[in-house]
């Protein structure tokens, strides 16, 4: 019976990749207050303590739900607690498992080196923003971070086996640059422990 359900769920995202699936439940009533926003800026800088340098120009003034847990975990308990509809992406579920895999490999750096970077020790990683653009100012928060996302990213591939880097950033039907930065950072959450990077 295992082998029949994992053979239908392989033919499902086989033959039905674009398609969603939608669950629904007429029996439950949907919450009909909205939640109390704050925009996307103060939702990190209570999350984190403090202020932060790097953020895409358009999410700044977003609405969103502040949390002081994992967003994605929350997301899905106030969804199913308070019965609100969600939409999840490949891009959310991948980012997932790369910042688990990122915390997995720094918990086990020593063990793990080898299959990351082709040096020993560590090495220092520079990046020069005034070539990218004019606007870099340090400690500005009008920097234009996506930018150097890329940039950093390839800096980085030269030091990181070829496959990691591949594996990590992945290209769904639904990303977008900042999805792609996402998943470039994850990769430096992993790397800082062998590059030290100066912007």
């Amino acid at each position: 019976m295992k082998k029949v359900f994992s053979i239908f769920v392989l033919l499902l995202f086989v033959f039905r990749p674009l398609a969603q699936i939608k669950i629904i439940n007429k029996d439950v009533e949907l919450a009909k207050e909205p939640l109390s926003e704050v925009t996307y800026v103060k939702a990190i800088e209570t999350r984190i303590g403090g202020g932060f340098e790097a953020c895409e120009f358009k999410l700044r003034n977003e609405p969103i739900v502040s949390t002081n847990i994992h967003p994605f975990v929350a997301t899905l308990y106030i969804a199913y607690a308070d019965h609100r509809p969600i939409n999840i992406s490949p891009d959310m579920i991948w980012l997932l498992i790369c910042q688990g895999f990122s915390t997995h490999v720094n918990n086990n750096i020593e063990e793990l080196r080898k299959k990351f970077v082709k040096f020993d020790g560590k090495k220092k990683l520079i990046i020069q923003t005034q070539s990218i653009s004019q606007e870099f100012k340090k400690g500005s928060t009008k920097s234009p971070w996506p930018l150097a996302f890329p940039v950093m990213s390839d800096s980085i591939s030269k030091y990181v086996k070829f496959d990691i880097h591949n594996l990590y950033v992945q290209s769904f039907s639904t990303t977008t640059s900042v999805e792609k930065a996402a998943y470039e950072v994850a990769l430096l959450d992993v790397e800082l422990n062998s590059l030290r990077e100066e912007l």
